[in-house]
């Protein structure tokens, strides 16, 4: 598991704010060890140099103030009792460890000011501060370096020179010009240097992106891979170039058999589309409907900028191949076919590819891939989509995860609609955190619309909803079977609203078999503290598993252990019969690296409640028939791993 995973439940911090905490913390720590460390190497350099020779009667006169020095005399004098210092330093050379000493204590003084320098652009870069407050405070840091090698090469003459007490802040302002101008090409090239440096970095590390599971832009640091706005600019081309389509992909309001949500992204010079749609057939191709997209101005940086465009088509017939275009600017820009869903009356098996964690490296791309040599019906990616880490900077992991599943359109010749729940790492942050975020600024609820618009005496409307009204649970019919995505306590809790969810769906489709799909496990392959917050497992056995149990819910989909189970059918919290208890498959292990279960002594199984469990990366596969419901996992070879697990639809009804 990664660093976020580590952090206590019971913080409040987005991951941008835990990363940024986290490196903050550990540069300022390491700057406080090179403070510490320059301070010993300089007593070590002190003792060794009394431990030389005796000193010449010219260098205790020095060094013990005797020199006759005038502040306000001319600058030549200054000069030449600088000058006269450093005969006397010529004549009584220190020996190689004082020498090697003093270069240790310089070294590790500098090593502690970059420390401290870099911590403003960490929380800027994150989004913690304005770039502005970095640029002010690394200023400020600079300003302090500034006062402390001033102090270091003042000479000697002038540091034994006494003040009177009315006087000191003058006669220390007076050393300061004095030492200054006796270094002036020094300090020149230092304050050069701390201008451009305090501008630069906070300006060229602004806009991080911390992403995981991901082979696209940035570089590898840790288990993440980073980039910045101004690395992004080097590497990415604008992603949704001007008149230009950059996506095309589907996903499913309530209804799939008479309905679809087609989302285009679009370069920013292009604010509304069409999109037209008839029955296709053998003979020809005609569009019967046409409609207005609802338009958002994703407002990303200038290479991520782009017009999300979500339309609804409605009105459509069940189990029937549709053909579609996109006009803007005049003319056609993209066409494609949609197959609807079957109706309750299954006129045809279902094939859903399930899962969770996916990423967009190699494993992720292979792992999808595979799903072309099946006759995908619809795909459901429950949770923790493109790790991401709820960063709009890190808006291309994104594009990346979308551009798998627009390749495996492309194999399959037609649009597979999509179907998600959200995880931590779409969010970015943890479940119970009771993190407040902006919806309408997150890249999930942007990109993916999963419902349509109710109206307030709960009519579904023929609509894709506003940003801001967009929830983290619905459900979706598919044929004679009903899903339900809920929220694992990211942006709602378990009991309460999706309780009352849960029964009033289950009642409105009582001769529907009910299937679900959420993050965080109510029985997980592995446990610890560390992989599932212990709060999961009591709310959701405490609110959601009786209401499974009491509307005879047949499969579960759970996910973010990155490994794979299936438990044996369940109810009471104790394994039963097929047909008298609820079967959970998972656990999130699409496309990541799986998790090892380190340190968790006989975690694996513990319940004893998992008939199968293992490391394999796989989807499961569940194909719904008019009497039956078989599940089967494949592996990023393609092939079936492990048994065929079958369901009768007649044990799950009510």
């Amino acid at each position: 598991m990664d660093w976020f995973s580590n952090l206590p439940y019971e913080h409040k911090f987005t991951y941008s704010e835990g990363l940024a905490l986290r490196f903050g913390s550990q540069s300022l720590i390491f700057g406080g060890i090179g403070l510490f460390a320059a301070y010993l190497f300089y007593i070590g350099a002190i003792l060794v140099k009394r431990l030389d020779k005796p000193k010449s009667a010219t260098q205790v006169r020095s060094m013990e103030g005797n020199l006759s020095v005038d502040l306000d005399g001319s600058f030549q004098d200054m000069r030449n009792y600088l000058q006269e210092e450093k005969e006397e330093r010529k004549e009584s050379k220190p020996s190689i460890w004082a020498q090697i000493l003093k270069f240790l204590s310089i070294l590790s003084a500098w090593f502690a000011f970059f420390c401290f320098a870099i911590t403003p652009s960490v929380f800027s870069g994150l989004h913690v501060i304005p770039v502005w407050s970095s640029i002010l405070i690394t200023i400020f840091l600079f300003v302090i370096m500034y006062i402390a090698l001033i102090y270091w090469y003042c000479p000697s003459f002038l540091k034994n020179v006494k003040s009177h007490q009315n006087l000191r802040t003058q006669t220390f302002y007076r050393k300061m010009t004095i030492t200054s101008r006796l270094y002036r090409v020094q300090f020149g090239i230092f304050l050069s240097f701390a201008l451009l440096y305090s501008i630069t970095v906070p300006l060229i590390t602004s806009d991080a992106c911390f992403s995981l599971f991901n082979e696209g832009y940035g570089s590898q640091f840790l288990s993440y891979k980073i980039s910045t706005k101004f690395s992004r600019y080097l590497q990415i081309d604008n992603v949704c170039p001007s008149g230009q389509i950059c996506h095309l992909y589907a996903t499913l309001p309530e209804d799939s058999a008479t309905s679809v949500i087609l989302n285009v992204h679009t370069g920013v010079d292009v604010k509304t589309i069409t999109i037209g749609y008839g029955v296709q057939s053998s003979q020809q191709q005609t569009i019967t409907a046409n409609i207005t997209a609802q338009s958002f101005y994703v407002d990303l940086e200038e290479r991520g900028a782009r017009y999300v465009h979500s339309g609804i088509l409605t009105g459509l017939e069940p189990n029937t191949t549709y053909y579609f275009e996109i006009y803007f600017n005049s003319k056609m820009q993209r066409n494609g076919t949609y197959l609807t869903l079957p109706s309750e009356k299954m006129e045809r098996n279902i094939l859903l590819a399930a899962g969770g964690d996916v990423g967009t490296d190699e494993q992720a791309q292979v792992m999808t891939a595979r799903l072309g040599d099946y006759p995908i019906d619809a795909i459901l990616v429950a949770g923790d989509l493109a790790y991401d880490n709820g960063m709009r900077s890190c808006y291309y992991s994104h594009d990346l995860f979308i551009g798998m599943f627009e390749t495996l359109n492309t194999k399959m010749n037609r649009i597979i609609p999509l179907m998600f729940s959200v995880g931590n790492h779409d969010l970015g942050f943890s479940a119970f955190q009771e993190t407040k975020i902006d919806i309408t600024q997150n890249i999930y609820y942007t990109f993916y619309p999963q419902h349509s618009k109710t109206a307030a005496d709960g009519t579904i409307l023929p609509q894709v909803p506003d940003l801001s009204e967009r929830l983290s649970y619905y459900y979706h019919t598919l044929g004679n079977s009903v899903h339900l995505t809920l929220d694992t306590g990211y942006m709602v809790g378990y009991e309460g609203v999706q309780e009352e969810f849960i029964k009033d769906i289950s009642k409105k489709f009582i001769d529907r078999t009910k299937m679900a799909n959420y993050h965080v496990p109510m029985h997980p392959t592995c446990f610890t503290p560390i992989i599932n917050n212990p709060q999961v497992l009591v709310d959701s056995k405490k609110y959601w598993a009786p209401l499974f149990e009491q509307y005879k819910f047949a499969s579960v989909f759970e996910n973010h252990v990155h490994l794979y189970k299936k438990t044996f059918p369940i109810a009471g919290d104790v394994a039963v019969k097929e047909g008298e208890g609820v079967v959970y498959f998972g656990d999130g292990n699409w496309g990541i690296s799986p998790n090892e279960c380190v340190g968790a002594k006989g975690a694996f199984n513990s319940t004893g409640l998992l008939e199968a469990y293992g490391h394999e990366n796989h989807v499961w596969l569940v194909n719904i028939t008019q009497d039956t419901i078989h599940h089967f996992a494949i592996n990023s070879t393609g092939q079936i791993f492990d048994q065929v697990y079958n369901m009768t639809r007649s044990n799950y009804k009510l």
